[in-house]
């Protein structure tokens, strides 16, 4: 499987749509060696339910069908880009223009640090409409490539 791919068992189904469960994947797969790295084990530990999502079912999947479910090429890029890129550029926007309209020298650093807040809360609020705008668009959804 490649990095845009996930197994996962068919849930329930609704309308056109899917509901996976995505099947827990043991990290580099030297969990139980004594030199592993156990980020397995850790996984474990703080995800104790399993991940289910909603997803478009183009294949026919039934409920208990195993199946192999991707999102479209450069999907993954470009949400991360709009969820942590965003708010961090105008995160570093927002310092620069602070320290830049600092009126004297010894309080730089605090007009830095509140534009910089300042910043981050829009960011974070513009990440959030652009993932929002993204997972509106039909060809960003997950989809069911095929059964296992």
């Amino acid at each position: 499987m490649s990095l845009g791919e996930a197994a996962g068992r068919v849930v329930r189904l609704d309308r056109n749509e899917a509901v996976i469960e995505a099947e827990a994947r043991p990290g580099c797969g030297r969990c139980a060696e004594t030199q592993g790295c156990a980020t397995g084990t850790l996984g474990k530990l703080f995800c104790r339910s399993p991940r289910q999502f909603r997803v478009r079912n183009d294949v026919g999947a039934r409920p208990g069908d195993r199946v192999v479910v991707a999102v479209a090429e450069g999907v993954l890029w470009r949400s991360a880009l709009a969820a942590y890129g965003l708010p961090l550029l105008l995160m570093l926007a927002g310092a620069v223009a602070g320290a830049a309209l600092a009126p004297e020298l010894g309080g730089r650093d605090l007009y830095a640090a509140f534009g910089a807040l300042l910043g981050l809360a829009c960011g974070a609020m513009t990440g959030r409409v652009a993932s929002a705008a993204l997972a509106s668009r039909p060809e960003y959804l997950p989809r069911i490539l095929r059964r296992c």
